[in-house]
This record gives structure tokens, C-alpha cells and sequence, in this order.
């Protein structure tokens, strides 16, 4: 195969170079190709009077099969080439062939039942759609032929041999249009060695930081605030458009406090957060960087910048602070076109017939759990262990089966590869990184909880933080109106990362299920989310009989954390996901979070008396809002009710109120299941509906962009256009809706209905309905055996706050500063603080540099650290006028974003002059918060300013 893929290059070469020298050499060459031999080898699937090129076309129709799979990429090169000669016989030959393959594809996109009464009337539709479908795709193979040729020109004659390159690509696309492709993995050269990284030589992986955080009190969304929630509705329909920063909300008259009210919203939960620098290196290589560092800490007394006791160490070549490398793996992804959301059929577009479009999960939801969901999912419960197994020792257990293999003790031959030419190396290495990869997250975690909850929570974690540092932040691709603008956005190398990770992730899944049988205590831990999920559809006698699993109410988790294990499913539970099971789940989580939002909407009236969904200034402007989206409107997504009505829309004057009817009605479906007392109900009266539907757009938003960025990384499923996407010409597709917001292109792109649909779905469906009062009943006894142990009475749901996330605003003058933080009182001393340090995250201010509210040597601000985000925070030491970063009770000082007459920073207001906040200083401060670069700061400043520590005092 190799032998006939070069002697095509040879041949090419000289007919290239014949045309462009105008000589006649390369004629003959084009004959012999196209020559009927009367004897040559027969070959399997050949006809005895096959030419060369038709040798060549059948090897690329058998690309799949081992002997011929590393030249298929060449020969397709050959083939295009060769295509491109016009009235040349080859030619010829290629193009019946390509006729051919584009004929059978369309047949097999356009099947319709036999008998059926659409398939008399729509066979004229359908003729015409393959017509023009094929003339789209031969317009844009001949486009990708001309574009190519030219290339050649411009080649120097001493470099015509080596054209294959950059045609590889090109011809897949060409000759049928292919809508998936398989990713290679992350390669280049060693950052230490500088060798090119090479899987069958050396493994290798990504340097990576695994870190514990909390998000910060001003990422909740405060329900008692009516200024917030007129921004959520005036601004947040759209989170993908370009919003200068930084805005007027840098800026404020004095310094207020953004946290809840701790007696009322449930604090924040803590996870991990997964990151990298993208720099790759030889796992050979790390091992001697790290005994490096090991050598260098025994020799120098100084507050070191890594902690080698958590595995720390720094990038060799940015210096980003890493803990782990992710190994890079054999096996990667495949990605594929989703074609959800794009016009079919229309005479320039390439969109199958029975993929693109506008579809609705939710309306298909009943027939595939009686088809294939139940028999998924509750089918796995009838083999499920009883036997009852606390979380200690659960994850007592997994972490010894971790260390076990990554200490070489276990050696797992699933990782085999099966193109590796050493696979035993190959396997042993990468079984020993994944293990070592997975007991640090469970190490950073630092919870009793199975893997498989860690896991789902620190991917869903990692996806939010970069959906949330990309509110706001527009897109200069020229595909956006055919792309997913919010995945435009996000860093190439970020979507890599993601990728590398959730494979991996995936193989630790295995591991453990490799080592434990179905029936094991393992198996019935991470059966605990599906079983809470499902609930609701099983028997009552068999729910009688259990005890409720461990874990948080379904509708207290985060939604994205919920479809992430859920995505995970395949690889420990018995069943895989085909089809369209991704876009099912996705469906079913989205009934989850509207179910959620809305329930802390109701409880927001109810019980908390909450005014915003009785403003009136408020009603106004969710009417606007809901008017100038009503292309998307609370109807996008929904062509046809379950119950064979009309869709309910938004006119061109108003909203319809068939919509909002529903919403109301869902609402009031929420309090009956929770039977509280009929004076508390009657708040609902007077709820301005218009109001709960623009907010509930906006809250619900979050989780939308986050599921888009979860299919491209999880499952390779990728726009048609775009870079982050598969790159076709953006004039071969079209949206459904081209008007439509970021909400409605997003319901279009994961098939899913308005919320005014779910509210309808869920109160007439029986599928849906039993799910949603099995979630509800769940939270209700979960509150009720809550109330017994914990004094403090929370609300029952916490939502994400759906805006560009900010710091605390800062007042213009630094004189309204001091006025404002001097004569604050201690929360903790309960005295005048005489060393403020303001929260940034927060607006909580501390005693600073102050013993008086020191703990074993901790002082106030690495206490108050603990409990508002995690391990990372960010002060402003007001008398010693700097800012103050903390990791890990490590620190680093930055300068103050205010700034005196001149420009200049006055550093302990030695001058005494007027100081002026500096918008663009304090977005820098707001820029390496958001960006989780709190850590690497740190150390960086460690390495390059000797330290001797003190840090904790503060």
C-alpha cells in the first residue's frame, strides 16, 4: 500500500510539473491510470477490469480496515488531485464515483416508511432536496478542488513532490461531506527536552492544577434585591455580545456588602476546579524536574512557591502553578456535526434531511423512556446491591484501589493501544498517571465521597468557571450567525484541555469498574444520582422497601453537575448511550433546572414574601424584554404541543398568554405539592407572570451555554461552522432562527423547548409529572430531616447569579473609602477594626495584620478565606493601602488600583494626595480573580521575591 501511495505521488509530481512547464510529459501518466489491463492481481471486491484509479477509489471506500489505514489519507490526496485534471480519463472516473456516493447518501437520508401517507405527497419535496443538497455539495467540492490547484501554482518546482499535505483534509470534505472526524491527540515537543512527544516512544501529559474553591457570595443570585433583578432582565438575554468592561458597576458611592443573608441562602458549596497552561512534557522529564525542586528546597530557607507535600510544582516554561500532569492518552475523541437548530433541504444548504432542523426532547420524552430509558436506567436497579455501605469507608476504599495501580501494584490492560507498538509499556504508564491523576483530585477534594460524584462536579466546575469568565465577551468570527457565538469564545486551548480531561476521567471509570463487580458497594454509590433522579418512576412498593440514597436532593444540585454524571453513564453502568440518548438527557436535566428556578421562584413569594415579582418597574421591563425576543420568545424550540395544540408564541405586539398561563399554572402545581398553608399561597395572586418568565430566561441561561460547552467536550458534538465547530462554509447552512437571542439559538442547538413548554410537559405528561413530584417529594423529606439537626432555616434551592460577575464596587475617591471602612466593627472581635481588610469578593471587612482575632497563629483573613471561597481570596488592606491574594495560606502583593492626580501610585499614601480609582487597574485585579489565576500569581510572585513567609498572620 505504501508502494502504490508513493509511485502516485511521483506520477502527480511529474504531471504538475509538466503543466506548469507546458511539455506533454505527464499525458501518458493520466492514460495509464485510467488503463483497463487484461491482466493484473485480482483483488477482493475489484472487478477484473478495473483500472488504477478505480483500485485506488475501492481502498478509500475500505478505510476502515487495518492494511490500509495509514495510506488513506494519500490516497484521497491522489485521488483529489487526479479529479482535478479536467478531460482527463481519471477524472472522469472520480467524478461517476463521487455521483455514486453522493446518490446512495442521500437514499439513505430520505427514507420514509413504506405506505405511509407522507411518503406519495412528499416524494416531489424529496427529489428536489437531494437535487439541490447534491448540487451544494458538488459546488462546494469543486470550490475545495479550485482553491487547491491554485495552491499548486504557487509552488516552487523543487517542492512539487511534497503537495499531499494540504489536501488530506480538503478531499474528506469534498467527496461526501463527511459530518465527523477523529481529533488527534495533543502533540508538539517536550517543554524540557525540547524532543517531539511521541506516545509509542515516551508517554507524556498536561501540566494541570487541580484546586478546591468555593464560588463567591456575589455568584448567588439575590432574590431580595429588585435593582438586580431589573439588571438580570434588562441585560442578561444574551451573555455572547461584546459588553465593555469595565463598566459603571466598577464604581459606586460607598462600599456595600454583596452576600446574601447568611440566615437565609445556603452557602456555597465547595469543588474542584480543573485547569492547565496547555504545555506538554515527558512523564521521564517531570520526574526529574520534580526531584529538582526537591533538591532546591532542602538547600534554600525561604517560603517556597510550591508545596511539595500536595505535589505543587511550576510550569518550566510560564510558570502557571500546576499539581498533576493529565496524561495524554492513545485513544481520543471523534467529534460530529450537530445539525440541530439549521435549516434542511433549502438549495444551498448540506444539512441532512434528518438531523438539522428545529427539534423538541422534551416532546419525545415519553415515547423513549418507554422504548429505551426505562429499560437504561431502572432496568440497572433490579440488579443493584442493598447492602448498606457508609461514604468513609467508601472512599477509604477507592483511594487504596488508587494507589494500589498507581503505584504499579494492579496493572489494568484495557489501556492497551491497539496501534501501540509496546503496548505493555504504554498500558502500565498511563494505568499508573490516570490513578495518580485521580487520587489528587480526590486529595483536593477532600470529601468522603465516591469518585464519581467528584468527578462529574470538578468537569461541571471547570466548564462554569469558563463560562463564566466569557459573560460578556463577544466573538470577531464571521460564522456567528451560523456557529455557537458563546463557544467562538472559548480558548483553543481550554477546549483541548477539556477534552484531554474528560477522556481521562472516563478511563479512571473504567479502572474502578474493572476491579469491582456490578453488585459491589462502588457500583451502588454511583447508581445514587440516577436512582434519585428516577425515582419517581418506579414503583411505590420498591421505594418502600429502600432507604434513600446519600446525597443532596436532585434539586438542590447544579444542573450541569447532574447532566455530567449522567454523561458518564456509559462508563460504569450496564448500558451505553446511543442515538439520540444525549440529547434525552439533556432534556431531562433541562425539565430539571426549570423545575428548580422555578421553585425558588415560588418560594421567593411565598415564604419570603420577596417583592420583585409584584414591581411594576420590573413588569415593564420583562414586557419589553419578552417582546423584543419573541422570535425566541418562552415558545422557541416548541413546534408542536404533546398535547396536539398550537404552540403558544409571541406576537409582533405582545406576549401570548396562553404562555405565561402555563408558567402560572406551574407554579401553582409547585405549592399544592408542597401543601403549604392557603393564606401563604394566595401571594401567588398577585404575581406579575411576565416578570417570573424574563427572569426565569435569564437564570436558566447559565446552564445552557455550560450543556453546549459539556456535548463539545463529553461527547465531540460541534457546531457545522465556526473554529471551535467543524468549519464548513457558513453559506451551505442557516439558522432556524436568525433573530433569535442566545436563549433561543441555545434551545435550538440542544433540541430543547421554552420553558412555558416544560411548565405545560411536566403538569400533563405522566412521565414527567411522576419524575418532577418524585424530586419534589425527595426535597421534602430532606428538609424535614435537615430541620432536626440544623437550627438555621434556608431556603430550599440557591440559584446562580446569570450576570457578568464582578468584584465589589469601589467608590471614586479614596477618601469615601477610608470613610466607609474606618468605622466599621469586627464580625468576629466585635471592635472598631483598626487594620481594615476589605473582601473583594464579598465586601466583608476583617481585621487585618490584628491578633485580636487570630486562631493557632491564623489570622482574620485566611479565616474568612475558608468559609467565602475556598481557598482563594482577594483583600484590600486599606491603611496599608495594597491589595492582598491568598492560596492556601500563601499570599502576594499587588498595587492598588487607585491612582493620584499624576497618574501615579502612591504607595502608603506617603503624598497625601487626592487618589482616583483606576477602572482598567481594578479589571486587571477582577480579571486574575475570574480567570482562577489567583494561584499561579501567587507563586510566580513567591519565585521571583524571596519570602519568608508570614503570610497566615494576615
Amino acid at each position: 500500500m505504501s508502494s502504490l501511495a508513493h509511485l502516485l505521488r511521483i506520477g502527480i509530481a511529474v504531471v504538475v510539473h509538466s503543466r506548469h512547464t507546458g511539455t506533454s510529459k505527464g499525458s501518458r501518466f493520466l492514460e495509464n491510470v485510467a488503463k483497463v489491463y487484461s491482466e493484473h492481481p485480482t483483488t477482493e471486491g475489484i472487478a477484473p477490469s478495473a483500472t488504477i484509479v478505480d483500485l485506488v477509489l475501492n481502498l478509500i471506500d475500505r478505510r476502515s480496515e487495518d492494511f490500509v489505514k495509514d495510506v488513506t489519507e494519500k490516497l484521497a490526496a491522489a485521488a483529489l488531485i487526479l479529479g482535478s485534471f479536467d478531460g482527463s480519463p481519471a477524472a472522469a472516473i472520480i467524478a461517476k464515483w463521487q455521483n455514486e456516493r453522493l446518490e446512495s447518501r442521500l437514499q439513505d437520508s430520505s427514507v420514509v416508511n413504506p405506505g405511509s401517507p407522507a411518503e406519495e405527497d412528499g416524494a416531489e419535496k424529496r427529489k428536489l432536496a437531494a437535487k439541490q443538497r447534491k448540487a451544494a455539495i458538488m459546488a462546494e467540492f469543486a470550490r475545495q478542488q479550485q482553491s487547491f490547484m491554485e495552491s499548486l501554482g504557487n509552488v516552487p518546482d523543487d517542492q512539487d513532490e511534497d503537495m499531499d499535505d494540504p489536501s488530506e483534509s480538503d478531499f474528506s470534505m469534498a467527496v461526501d461531506v463527511l459530518d465527523a472526524r477523529k481529533c488527534d491527540s495533543p502533540a508538539g515537543n517536550c517543554i524540557i527536552c525540547q524532543e517531539p512527544l511521541q506516545l509509542d516512544s515516551a508517554p507524556y501529559g498536561m501540566v494541570s492544577l487541580l484546586q478546591n474553591f468555593k464560588e463567591g457570595q456575589n455568584e448567588i443570585l439575590n432574590l431580595k434585591s429588585i435593582d438586580d433583578m431589573r439588571l438580570l432582565v434588562g441585560e442578561r438575554c444574551s451573555l455572547d455580545t461584546q459588553i465593555d468592561r469595565p463598566s459603571s458597576s466598577t464604581f459606586g458611592e460607598n462600599v456595600t456588602r454583596v452576600e446574601p443573608p447568611s440566615s437565609e441562602f445556603s452557602p456555597p458549596q465547595a469543588s474542584v476546579n480543573a485547569s492547565s497552561c496547555g504545555h506538554l512534557m515527558h512523564y521521564s522529564c517531570f520526574q526529574s524536574y520534580r526531584a529538582s525542586i526537591e533538591r532546591r528546597q532542602v538547600q534554600e530557607f525561604r517560603n517556597q512557591p510550591e508545596n511539595l507535600e500536595l505535589n505543587e510544582f511550576l510550569c518550566p516554561l510560564c510558570k502557571s502553578l500546576g499539581n498533576t500532569l493529565v496524561p495524554i492518552r492513545d485513544s481520543y475523541r471523534t467529534e460530529t456535526i450537530n445539525w440541530s437548530g439549521l435549516h434542511k433541504g433549502s438549495s444551498t444548504s448540506v444539512v441532512p434531511p434528518d438531523k438539522g432542523g428545529r427539534k423538541n426532547s422534551v416532546a419525545e420524552m415519553e415515547a423513549w423512556w418507554n422504548n429505551r430509558g426505562a429499560a437504561i436506567f431502572l432496568g440497572a436497579e433490579a440488579a443493584a446491591s442493598t447492602e448498606a455501605v457508609s461514604d468513609v469507608e467508601l472512599a477509604s476504599k477507592l483511594r487504596s484501589l488508587l494507589e494500589q495501580i498507581s503505584s504499579g501494584l494492579i496493572v489494568v490492560e484495557q489501556f492497551t493501544g491497539n496501534n501501540s507498538p509496546n503496548p505493555n509499556f504504554i498500558a502500565d504508564e498511563s494505568t499508573k498517571r490516570l490513578s495518580q491523576m485521580a487520587t489528587q483530585l480526590l486529595i483536593e477534594s477532600d470529601s468522603f465521597t465516591p469518585f464519581l460524584p467528584i468527578a462529574a462536579d470538578c468537569l461541571a466546575s471547570s466548564i462554569s468557571s469558563v463560562e463564566k469568565m466569557l459573560r460578556g465577551v463577544g466573538t470577531k468570527s464571521e460564522t456567528v450567525e451560523t456557529s455557537v457565538n458563546f463557544l467562538e469564545t472559548v480558548n483553543p486551548t481550554t477546549m483541548l484541555f477539556l477534552g484531554v480531561f474528560v477522556s481521562d476521567l472516563r478511563a479512571v471509570l473504567r479502572v474502578v469498574r474493572s476491579r469491582t463487580s456490578d453488585t459491589s458497594p462502588f457500583a451502588e454509590s454511583n447508581r445514587a444520582t440516577t436512582r434519585l433522579i428516577f425515582d419517581g418512576a418506579r414503583p411505590a412498593p420498591a421505594r418502600a422497601k429502600e432507604t434513600r440514597p446519600f446525597g443532596e436532593p436532585i434539586l438542590r444540585r447544579k444542573s450541569i453537575s447532574l447532566l455530567t454524571e449522567l454523561s458518564f453513564y456509559e462508563d460504569w453502568g450496564p448500558a451505553e448511550l446511543q442515538g439520540d440518548d444525549v440529547f434525552m438527557l439533556v432534556g431531562l436535566v433541562w425539565c430539571i433546572e426549570v423545575t428548580k428556578v422555578l421553585l425558588s421562584f415560588v418560594e421567593s413569594i411565598i415564604l419570603y414574601d420577596d417583592t420583585w415579582a409584584k414591581d411594576e418597574g420590573l413588569s415593564k421591563l420583562a414586557q419589553s424584554s419578552l417582546i423584543a425576543s419573541s422570535s425566541a420568545g418562552l415558545s422557541a424550540g416548541a413546534e408542536a404541543d404533546h398535547k396536539g395544540k398550537k404552540p403558544a408564541s409571541y406576537s409582533s405586539q405582545g406576549h401570548d398568554d396562553s404562555d405565561l398561563g402555563q408558567i402560572k399554572d406551574f407554579l401553582h402545581w409547585i405549592s399544592r405539592q408542597f401543601e403549604w398553608p392557603v393564606e401563604e399561597v394566595q401571594r401567588l395572586i398577585d404575581v406579575r407572570v411576565e416578570s417570573v418568565a424574563a427572569v426565569a430566561k435569564s437564570a436558566c441561561l447559565p446552564f445552557l451555554r455550560s450543556a453546549a460547552l459539556l456535548l463539545h467536550a463529553r461527547f465531540g458534538l460541534v457546531p457545522a461552522t465556526g473554529s471551535a465547530g467543524f468549519g464548513l462554509d457558513p453559506s451551505l447552512v442557516s439558522r432556524v432562527d436568525n433573530q433569535a437571542d442566545e436563549y433561543g439559538q441555545l434551545l435550538a442547538y440542544l433540541r430543547l423547548p421554552a420553558v412555558s413548554y416544560v411548565c405545560s410537559a411536566i403538569t400533563n405528561n405522566p412521565v414527567l409529572s411522576s419524575l418532577a413530584t418524585g424530586w419534589i417529594s425527595d426535597l421534602r423529606s430532606w428538609k424535614a430531616a435537615q430541620q432536626t439537626t440544623e437550627p438555621v432555616v434556608r431556603r430550599l434551592v440557591t440559584l446562580d447569579a446569570p450576570g457578568v460577575l464582578e468584584l465589589v464596587p469601589l467608590p471614586r475617591s479614596l477618601e469615601s473609602l477610608l470613610e466607609d471602612c474606618f468605622p466599621k466593627v469586627c464580625q468576629s472581635c466585635r471592635k472598631r477594626v483598626a487594620e481594615p481588610g476589605l473582601c473583594l469578593l464579598c465586601g466583608a471587612v476583617v481585621c487585618a495584620i490584628s491578633y485580636c482575632c487570630s486562631r493557632d497563629g491564623v489570622g482574620e483573613c485566611n479565616q474568612h478565606v475558608r468559609v467565602c471561597a475556598g481557598s482563594v481570596g482577594v483583600f484590600f488592606l486599606v491603611k496599608s493601602f495594597r491589595i492582598l491574594v491568598l492560596h492556601k495560606e500563601k499570599g502576594a502583593l499587588m498595587e492598588p488600583p487607585y491612582l493620584d492626580s499624576h497618574g501615579e501610585v502612591d504607595l502608603a499614601m506617603r503624598k497625601g494626595g487626592h487618589q482616583f480609582l483606576h477602572a482598567r487597574r481594578y479589571d486587571e485585579i477582577r480579571r486574575v480573580w475570574l480567570t482562577r489565576g489567583i494561584p499561579s500569581h501567587v507563586a510566580r510572585s513567591l519565585e521571583n521575591t524571596p519570602s519568608y513567609g508570614g503570610w497566615s498572620l494576615y
